[in-house]
This record gives C-alpha cells, sequence and structure tokens, in this order.
C-alpha cells in the first residue's frame, strides 16, 4: 500500500511540477539560466530586450533541426533568466504547429478566419504560447513569453503611450 502511494505521490508531483513553465526544445521558460542556456545551445549576441533590461541571443536554426524554422531567438531577464523564445516559420506550418500546441497547452483565445489574419493563444502555467501569422506575410510567429516579460511589455507600452499623449498635447496646448 505505502508503495502505491508512492509511486501515485510522484507521478502526480511530476504532473504538477512539469505544467509550471513551457518547454519549447528542452528550454524550459520562466526557470532557465543563461549559464544552463550556453552550455545547451550555441548563440549569437543580438543585444539588450527593451522590455526585460536582459540579453537577447540569436540561435541558428540549424541548432534546432525544425523544418520551416527561419528565426529563433532567447529573451532573458536582468536576472539571466530565459523569459521568452521567438521563433519565425514558413508560413505554411501554422495549421501543422497549432495542431501540435492545441494537444499540448490550455487554448485561450482563437481567431482562425478562412481567409485572413490568424491567431491563436494559449497558456502553459506562467507561459503564453502565441501564434501569429499575418495574411499576406511569407512568414508566422511562434512565441513563447513568460509572463514577466509579457507583463513588462504592457506596462512598458502604456508608459510609451502616456508620453507620446503628453508629448502631443504639449506641442498642441502648451502643456495645459
Amino acid at each position: 500500500m505505502r508503495k502505491l502511494f508512492v509511486l501515485v505521490f510522484a507521478v502526480l508531483c511530476s504532473v504538477y511540477t512539469s505544467s509550471f513553465a513551457a518547454e519549447p526544445f528542452g528550454l524550459k521558460i520562466g526557470e532557465m539560466k543563461f549559464s544552463e542556456f550556453q552550455k545547451k545551445v550555441r548563440s549569437t549576441d543580438m543585444g539588450i530586450n527593451s522590455w526585460s533590461k536582459g540579453v537577447m541571443r540569436g540561435i541558428p536554426v540549424e541548432e534546432l533541426n525544425i523544418e520551416g524554422l527561419k528565426d529563433a531567438v532567447a529573451i532573458f531577464n536582468g536576472d539571466n533568466i530565459l523569459v521568452g523564445l521567438l521563433l519565425t516559420f514558413n508560413k505554411s506550418k501554422f495549421d501543422s504547429l497549432n495542431a501540435m500546441a492545441k494537444q499540448n497547452y490550455q487554448t485561450v483565445s482563437s481567431q482562425i478566419p478562412y481567409v485572413g489574419d490568424k491567431f491563436v493563444k494559449y497558456k502553459d502555467g506562467d507561459t503564453e504560447i502565441r501564434l501569429d501569422s499575418i495574411h499576406m506575410s511569407f512568414d508566422m510567429s511562434m512565441v513563447f513569453l513568460d509572463k514577466s516579460l509579457v507583463d513588462a511589455h504592457k506596462k512598458g507600452v502604456k508608459q510609451q503611450s502616456k508620453k507620446k499623449q503628453e508629448k502631443e498635447n504639449a506641442a498642441l496646448f502648451g502643456g495645459k
């Protein structure tokens, strides 16, 4: 009986902990440290991300070995934790990537018209997964974003909008 309890507990713990973060290509979003990342994949410096205040690294697509993948960028936060993975694919991959994501993640929203822009948002713990395909583009994107990066982006966009509005107000009305 005790062995059964330990087995059930172990299975539940593995299911519980595995649902905290998406792990594309074995890169655990929201948890992987930059030092671990460097041991796992080759990458090149792409500067500092304005939202996360951390480094961005370009990953050679041959490292990830996925058909139709054109570009891959990893984003880290100021604490050197992986908070984003931006992938660009051939547009023809949308349906197959969406089908795979649907099996692995919880659907949050979906807009897939017969003709036009396609968008699907999934959730896995604190990770948001988005698939975007613009109608007249040859490419599509699949992004994995930690909640902290999504929040920082929203806050930054809001601040930029406010500054722009204040600048326009000052120009039009002398700041009154």
